[in-house]
């Protein structure tokens, strides 16, 4: 035990330096800002032309409130709520190697533990690489794996008590797995067909409580949430928060080249959570429910956690967008399924029925069959074992120096622009680090330009960023490569360059008697009209 808590010390140290090469994505800008302002104003919310709003693009309270939690603790820094989140990432390991412990066997939680780390070599998926960027889908997963884990800790209790405790402990756990609202029906699911096998077994009162699940999780996310931000203050705007056909664009998408990519992205990764799927639905088919775990009391959970990922499975296949990282919460506790699986079909992983697959005995096609099948498996877990590290490093290392070409730019605007200066951009890495107030499109532009992209015949949204005459423009990734924004600034006669910092460049206005030069303190038309919107 000390030797793997050295190990897992030694891997948190490393990621941590990792989580400080990795720049600042998308979604954690927008809580950042959010975070920034909870800690520092009092307001839950991002800002929009010096007025708070609401979170705007935030990934949900639960984020926003430990980043604002660290920021009150050790000052406003990207890297204390990476730093958590890489530690809770690190704990969802130990929590997956105890849930498939008590479902399987012991030798079931190392195999667990060993595939979800290098199962997918991918950085946009892999544990690691969304902690290192602080990704909320790892808190999703470490409570969702520790929700499940005290799920095996209730079906054995007698009415009681201890039942009483451990119920009522569930049901703080739950708002915790809701603020993705993907997750939503997936985790109902769980629920559901958990309590459907309870009552099959003739255990209908544990039956009753976990049916409880569905209508305390629903109703809690309105009524019972921990967390009410403090949205409607005095001067708050809620202009351009509306998102028309987002959760269809990213929930219910049935564009062609789409699911051509993601079922290439599942095959290629997880082509072994397919076989793991077919023999669950065939085990069912034959009422072979010791496949779900190895005790009466741990089947419900087993059978909850193969119906819920298999339906996730189905959902990203069939009608997610390409990102991947949609599918990261199905991951692991796929692992665990696919683990039992293993642990199953080996013996717990004998290596007498290792060494007895090889020798080939048996010359029938079967055989054979199942000869290739796992020398498949054993080949492609030895050239995960060589990528996963490789690509880890690699997508790092790139990117090492992008985090300090955000602070250089965010410092250039703070020391040499004067007070009340408008910048304009839709790089979110920026809006915890700028003193001064900036402007971004609406939230509907997002929905609009990911539309744009899957299809190219879809009339272009404009955006009309010269509106209210910003006198800075930020322009990076985000902006120009992903949103497609300010791309013709530079052929724009009223801004100049006048800094470039790796993937980011500074356009400032050219001052003419059409807006009056900030510096000279003077209000102007459009100053007034910033005001206003």
């Amino acid at each position: 035990h000390v030797a793997i808590g050295i190990f897992f010390l030694i891997i948190y140290v490393a990621l941590l330096q990792y989580a400080l090469w990795v720049p600042i994505h998308w979604d954690e800008g927008w809580n950042l800002c959010a975070a920034k302002n909870w800690s520092l104003n009092g307001h839950a919310g991002c800002s929009l032309s010096g007025r708070f709003t609401s979170p705007r693009l935030g990934t949900g309270d639960w984020p926003i409130f430990l980043s604002k939690a660290l920021f009150d603790l050790f000052g406003v820094f990207f890297f204390w709520p990476r730093a958590l989140i890489v530690l809770v990432a690190c704990g969802s390991l130990f929590v997956l190697f105890h849930l498939s412990s008590v479902l399987y066997t012991k030798r079931s939680g190392y195999v667990s533990v060993v595939l979800y780390i290098l199962v997918c070599s991918d950085p946009r998926i892999h544990p690691f690489g969304l902690a290192s960027q602080g990704y909320v889908e790892i808190l999703l997963i470490f409570a969702l794996l520790l929700f499940l884990f005290l799920l095996t800790k209730l079906i054995p209790l007698r009415t009681g008590p201890s039942l009483l405790l451990w119920f009522l402990l569930l049901i703080l756990i739950i708002p915790l797995l809701q603020f993705k609202i993907q997750a939503r029906p997936f985790l109902y699911s769980l629920f559901i067909s958990s309590a459907a096998f309870l009552f099959f077994q003739k255990r209908y009162f544990k039956s009753l409580l976990f049916a409880l699940f569905v209508p305390i999780g629903y109703f809690g996310i309105s009524h019972f949430a921990f967390i009410q931000p403090p949205y409607l203050q005095t001067g708050v705007t809620l202009e351009g928060v509306g998102t028309e056909g987002f959760y269809e664009l990213l929930g219910l998408n049935l564009n062609p080249h789409v699911r051509l990519a993601v079922t290439v992205f599942f095959f290629k990764y997880f082509w072994l959570f397919s076989f793991v799927l077919f023999t669950a639905i065939n085990a069912i088919k034959n009422l072979r429910f010791e496949y779900f775990g190895n005790s009466e009391s741990s089947r419900a959970v087993g059978f909850g956690i193969f119906f819920s990922a298999g339906l996730w499975t189905l959902w990203f296949i069939c009608l997610s967008i390409d990102f991947p990282r949609y599918y990261a919460v199905a991951v692991p506790i796929l692992c665990v399924t696919s683990a039992g699986w293993l642990s199953k079909k080996t013996n717990d992983f004998s290596w007498t029925y290792l060494h007895d697959i090889f020798v080939i005995r048996n010359r029938s096609l079967n055989g054979l069959l199942r000869t290739v099948f796992w020398l498949s498996c054993i080949t492609y877990g030895s050239i995960q074992i060589i990528l996963t590290p490789f690509n880890l490093f690699h997508f790092g290392w790139d990117l090492r120096d992008e985090n300090a070409d955000i602070f250089r730019v965010a410092q250039f605007i703070n020391r040499h622009s004067p007070p009340g200066s408008l910048v304009e951009t839709y790089d979110s890495q920026f809006y915890h680090l700028l003193q001064r107030p900036f402007h971004y499109p609406q939230d509907q532009m997002n929905v609009d330009r990911i539309a744009e992209r899957l299809d190219p015949t879809r009339p272009k949204t404009l955006y009309d960023y010269e509106k209210l005459k910003p006198d800075y423009v930020i322009v990076g990734p985000w902006s120009l490569q992903v949103f497609k924004l300010y791309a013709d600034i530079d052929n724009n006669p009223n801004y100049s360059l006048v800094l470039v910092k790796g993937h980011y460049s500074v356009y400032q206005r050219n001052y003419s008697s059409s807006l009056s030069d900030p510096q000279s303190g003077s209000i102007s038309e459009t100053e007034q009209q910033r005001s206003i919107q």
